[in-house]
């Protein structure tokens, strides 16, 4: 699939519009300034590829999360994702105000089906290909 193709699937799979898309999009790169403003001791900037999570039920609702890592750890939460989405997806819940960058959230398990499941089925995930391959 190309990239093209997955945009249009992204679109499609969440509440983002094309423009929006297209506008995180465009600036791939964080200039030096910026970066020293979020974090002590910079020293520079990496790239890493921008991609989706395969759809999870949050809250009731199906979402597509928005990844930023490299390959490793991307595979691993797209397999988690898909364990979560095969237990019925999670309940999150605001615990209290704080800024937006430092809330903390509770989050369970939404289906009948317990976490001791999810765990009992991740040895056989790894090697089933994901659904949103």
């Amino acid at each position: 699939m190309s990239i093209a193709e997955r945009q249009r699937l992204a679109v499609e799979a969440s509440a983002i519009a094309d423009h929006d898309l297209d506008r995180a999009l465009e600036s791939s790169v964080l200039e030096r300034a910026s970066a020293d403003s979020f974090i002590e001791n910079t020293l520079g900037t990496f790239a890493l590829p921008y991609s989706l999570l395969p759809p999870v039920r949050v809250s009731e609702r199906r979402v597509a999360i928005p990844l930023v890592t490299d390959s490793s750890r991307g595979g691993r939460l797209a397999r988690a994702a898909s364990i979560i989405e095969e237990a019925g997806g999670v309940t999150a819940e605001s615990t209290g105000r704080a800024p937006s960058a430092e809330r903390c959230a509770h989050t369970g398990w939404r289906g009948s089906r317990s976490g001791s499941w999810a765990r009992s089925v991740h040895r056989s995930l790894r090697r089933r290909p994901l659904a949103w391959d």
